[in-house]
């Protein structure tokens, strides 16, 4: 039969895009990041002939139940999705508005570096990418080794044992001192440590420097494991530490565990660290913040949940006195830099017992330099008795400082911290030098911000003391307390601002049209402003969808939609964008008989 050559002309444009939420194709899958950034793929649990790191992947539209979709890492079927077990109950488990899905490695993946991709209904992951200290890491990004140690701590474990699967340790606080380079320890199910072993900590990071780039050391919990490490109203005076005693320690990550102390962190003079997913909880009876970062460099903080701050704080006397006092939720302190703070939950005072602390997130370098490559993103502050973003000591011009695809409620409500003034905005700038770049605050979506009203001329959404940027964000006031923007003086100085495209909702119409253009001053119909059910992603009909501009603007949205062009205001898309990809050459042919 003679052969016929037919010319197929490829016209299509391969699109991946999200349909409205109400519609029915679900959006495109997105990571955020994982809990580990390297592992062996040998050397751990052995379960149907996979035995090395486990690695929880945190993310979106991932689909309840697995079905046909897979996961990968850098193109390889190499890895078993792990089932359910304990609270994990297997593909696409919720974890706070998102969701997580653990994998195990197997021999088969080959060492190097590549990213993890989950595929859903034929549409590939995507990942947005941290960008500190000049060095843009996607968040799907995993080294896979061929060497390192995985260990294991339990319930039944001795610390004369190996460590080893079958033969673990007993408590967290000696895998965190006998480990080397590379190595992994999974804490299961039930594991406690409640006393205080040196340094009034439970366990102490004392690695010198510890940890590699190439070969970090984690203490991560068993997948669906609950382990704590400290406790709370009894004394610990940290959870975990690492002590001013002159090590510098590196590369270590603590992720999933249960933290809890007086402080539940104290990191001082290390670089390159990571918390991920913890569950973080403090009385304040000594200390400054519940995680309390101090000359450090490079800190990865994703997923955690913060909450319940500050029940002993009236007897704090170090910061000072009084209930509430200066007691912060997270404080990056003295000359912290590059810190990327993401995907997290800041809730101090969710009973309204007016024992919350003071700030959210704040930095504060206290008797050291105006920090700077700071980002705070994507996550939830709530019940907040000062402000819930605090960039009081910044320096732009050294580095990016922003906030975006923030979701503030019921910030800064007071009472005042130890009977002295503080502050009580959404998102604050502040620097002890002059400095000419702005701090930028856009996509941010905020409500009830200031309640305590004008006591220090900072109850707004937005205060700035230096150069700030505004733009694409919702602020909604709830009444006279509360205003759009101050800068610390009862006649506000519209030179300290610049941006557009904000709408500002509540009381008066929108402030400095002279530098901060295209406001709008209209309702953004977020679905639920009821506290204890709050749901600030707005209501279909709502005007900012789509109002915004592309001049500064975040990539994806807060759950992960990529966001189209013109973006909305806010942290929320209703729908996600197309991803346009190159179209395939036109001159391909196809032989048939």
């Amino acid at each position: 039969m003679k052969m016929r050559i037919l010319s197929i002309l490829l016209l299509a444009v391969v699109v991946l895009a999200g349909a409205s939420r109400a519609g029915a194709q679900t959006p495109a899958p997105m990571i955020f990041f994982t809990d580990l950034t390297g592992g062996p793929n040998s050397g751990g649990e052995s379960v149907s002939g996979y035995a090395g790191a486990y690695i929880t992947i945190y993310g979106n539209n991932f689909g309840a139940s697995q079905g046909t979709s897979t996961v990968t890492w850098n193109g390889q079927n190499c890895l078993r999705v792990v089932p359910a077990t304990g609270s994990y109950t297997g593909w696409g488990t919720s974890y706070f508005w998102y969701q997580k899905i653990v994998v195990q490695l197997g021999s088969s993946c080959t060492a190097g570096t590549g990213n993890f991709v989950v595929t859903v209904n034929g549409a590939a992951s995507t990942s947005p990418s941290s960008s500190i200290s000049g060095t843009a890491i996607p968040g799907a990004q995993f080294t896979v080794r061929s060497t390192g140690n995985i260990y294991c701590v339990s319930t039944s474990g001795s610390d004369s044992n190996s460590g080893a699967f079958g033969s673990c340790w007993a408590t967290p606080a000696h895998a965190i001192s006998t480990m080397a380079a590379g190595a992994i320890a999974y804490v299961e199910n039930g594991v406690t440590q409640a006393a205080e072993t040196a340094f009034g900590a439970v366990v102490n990071i004392e690695g010198n420097p510890g940890g590699t780039s190439t070969n970090p050391i984690a203490l991560v919990t068993y997948p669906g494991a609950t382990a704590t490490i400290g406790a709370l109203n009894a004394g610990v005076q940290y959870a975990v530490r690492i002590p001013q005693i002159g090590d510098s320690p590196a590369w270590y990550t603590v992720a999933g565990l249960t933290l809890r102390g007086d402080e539940a962190l104290e990191i001082a003079g290390a670089s390159d660290m990571r918390f991920v997913a913890n569950d973080i909880s403090c009385d304040s009876a000594t200390g400054f913040g519940c995680a309390h970062v101090d000359t450090t460099k490079i800190v990865w903080m994703y997923g955690n949940n913060l909450h319940d701050v500050g029940s002993q704080c009236a007897t704090n006397s170090g910061n000072p006195t009084g209930s509430a006092c200066k007691f912060h939720g997270y404080y990056y302190t003295t000359n912290t830099i590059h810190v990327d703070h993401g995907w997290n939950i800041t809730n101090m005072d969710p009973s309204g017992s007016v024992d919350g602390g003071c700030y959210g997130v704040q930095f504060y370098s206290t008797g050291g330099a105006d920090q700077y490559d700071l980002h705070v993103h994507d996550s939830l502050f709530k019940n907040i008795v000062c402000g819930a973003i605090n960039f009081s000591t910044v320096n732009p011009d050294a580095g990016t400082v922003e906030a975006y695809n923030n979701v503030l409620f019921h910030v800064g409500t007071g009472p005042d911290p130890s009977g002295t003034s503080a502050a009580y905005y959404g998102v604050g700038t502040a620097a002890m030098s002059t400095h000419t770049n702005p701090v930028l605050v856009y996509n941010n979506s905020m409500y009830d911000v200031g309640s305590r009203g004008n006591v220090t001329n900072s109850n707004a959404c937005v205060n700035a003391t230096i150069a700030t940027k505004i733009v694409n964000n919702v602020c909604q006031i709830t009444g006279s307390g509360e205003q759009y923007m101050t800068t610390n003086s009862s006649a506000i100085d519209c030179a300290l601002f610049s941006g557009s495209d904000n709408d500002w909702y509540g009381n008066s119409g929108p402030l400095c049209a002279s530098s901060v253009s295209a406001s709008l001053n209209v309702n953004p119909l977020f679905t639920s402003t009821v506290s204890g059910s709050q749901n600030l992603f707005p209501q279909a009909s709502s005007p900012v969808f789509g109002a915004g501009t592309g001049a500064q603007v975040s990539a994806y949205d807060i759950e992960g939609l990529r966001r189209p062009s013109p973006p909305s205001m806010g942290a929320y898309e209703l729908s996600a964008g197309a991803v346009t990809l190159p179209n395939p050459p036109t001159n391909l042919q196809v032989s048939v008989q």
